[in-house]
Order: C-alpha cells, then structure tokens, then sequence
C-alpha cells in the first residue's frame, strides 16, 4: 500500500497540532516539538509511515493535552530532553579532559533515555521520538 504525499502532510500536521495542545503553546517546547516532527518526517521514508502507530500518538497527544497527568509530564519531559540534549551537544569545553568524561556520562543518559522510550513505542504502538 503506497502513501500518498497528502496523507503524509496531514499527519505531520495532526501531529504538530496535537503537540502544540499538549504542550500548551510553551515556548521552548513548541520549536523543540517542531525541530523534532521536521527531522522525523524530512529523514523518514513513505514506507515508514504507520496509521496505526499515527493515531495512537494522536490519541496519546490529545489525552496529554486534557489534563496534566502522565502522557502530559511524558511529553513534557521528553521535549525537555531534546532542548538540553542539543544544548549540550553544541557547548564549547575549554578543558579535553573535561570534554571526555563529561561526554561519556551524557552518553550513557541519552543511551538509557532512548531505550526507555523506544520500550514506551512498542508497548503502545506508537511513534514517540
């Protein structure tokens, strides 16, 4: 089954707007969430794309935007993650030594981090980055 372009934008859409509820219009989260759908839909390919897994995260954004609960602090923290992750990936270090344990430690973090959530996708079917 081949997707078409048009479906492919509307999700990105659905998506980005769905974020934007959750998130609650918050401004260093909302270019977080738009940096991070761009990259997912400019690097993806059209045999990625999974209705299925679309609308459950729809479904996930949307209960996230009702109340605070847990899908809120879900992708609130995630989108947190993502702004310090590429803070610190572009700080300048005066100090080598520094660099390479300091890097090593964040490494590790984002190692765990992303495992934790590529776990949360698959139990849930859904497409969270």
């Amino acid at each position: 089954m081949s997707v078409s372009n048009k479906q492919i934008i509307s999700a990105y859409r659905q998506l980005f707007r769905k974020g934007l509820h959750a998130i609650q219009y918050s401004k260093p989260a909302r270019y977080n969430l738009k940096r991070v759908l761009e990259d997912a839909f400019r690097n993806g390919t059209p045999a990625d794309f999974n209705a299925r897994k679309i609308g459950n995260t729809l479904l996930f954004l949307s209960n996230a935007a009702k109340e605070t609960g847990l899908e809120h602090k879900i992708v609130k923290n995630l989108l947190f993650v993502r702004h310090w992750e590429e803070a610190f990936a572009s700080r300048k270090f005066e100090s080598k030594t520094i660099l390479q344990w300091d890097s090593s430690i964040h490494k590790n973090a984002y190692r765990h981090f992303e495992i934790t959530i590529k776990m949360l996708n698959e139990s849930m079917d859904m497409c969270l980055r």
